[in-house]
């Protein structure tokens, strides 16, 4: 019976340390995504010449990305409805590919990941 008890111990508290687990890795591969996608876009100004506009919808979850006519750039990330993204409202691109210094920050509710935007190079660093 002690047995038993001892089993059902060590296979919950596993069971507990891999949700944290995959929690963590969600975070961590969103805070990527968004930042890679960040880049790309801000690449994608600077060869094309032209702004963009990045927004994000919380209800939604939903982060866009629209270019004007002249790139025709349109992408849209599904984020997690577990993953919420803060200070990241309307953000613009300009057409030589910065971005006013900024700190978005991804969290899940426990943990949160921050993402910088450096100077007006519109390079993403972590934070």
């Amino acid at each position: 019976m002690i047995s038993l008890i001892i089993s059902c111990a060590l296979i919950f508290i596993g069971s507990l340390n891999l949700k944290e687990y995959q929690s963590e890795l969600l975070l961590l591969n969103t805070t990527r995504e968004v930042k890679a996608a960040f880049e790309q876009a801000a690449r994608i100004c600077t060869i094309q010449n032209s702004p963009m506009s990045i927004s994000y919808f919380e209800k939604s979850s939903l982060l866009t990305f629209k270019g004007t006519m002249k790139n025709n750039y349109d992408r849209t990330l599904r984020i997690n409805k577990k993953i919420k993204i803060h200070n990241l409202t309307n953000l613009q691109i300009s057409k030589n590919g910065t971005i006013s210094p900024k700190i978005i920050t991804v969290s899940d509710g426990n943990k949160s990941r921050k993402i910088k935007i450096q100077m007006t190079w519109g390079r993403a660093i972590d934070g």
